[in-house]
């Protein structure tokens, strides 16, 4: 497994578990949280593609429990249903 492998597969798990955190204590403080969207998929895609043997699929785990991967994906649903609140 390549060095640069592992490297880009901990920032992406640093990176879920951050948002995942950042999430959490803002709601319980009732602040917002600003997340970084997409990143950690990028690294993990990265990672996969330097060492798809070794790491295989797992690489893509931080990513799927990582909001702010799924953030730009709920958003087109979120705003449908706000606008037929709204109407």
């Amino acid at each position: 497994m390549s060095i640069a492998a592992i490297v880009l597969l901990s920032a992406a798990t640093v990176l879920a578990v951050g948002n995942i955190l950042g999430i959490l204590g803002g709601r319980l403080r009732g602040e917002s949280f600003s997340t970084v969207p997409l990143f950690s998929l990028v690294f993990s895609v990265a990672a996969w593609s330097l060492a798809p043997d070794r790491i295989g699929p797992r690489a893509l785990l931080p990513a799927a429990l990582d909001p702010a991967t799924w953030s730009p994906v709920c958003l087109p649903v979120y705003l449908l249903i706000h606008r037929r609140r709204a109407s």
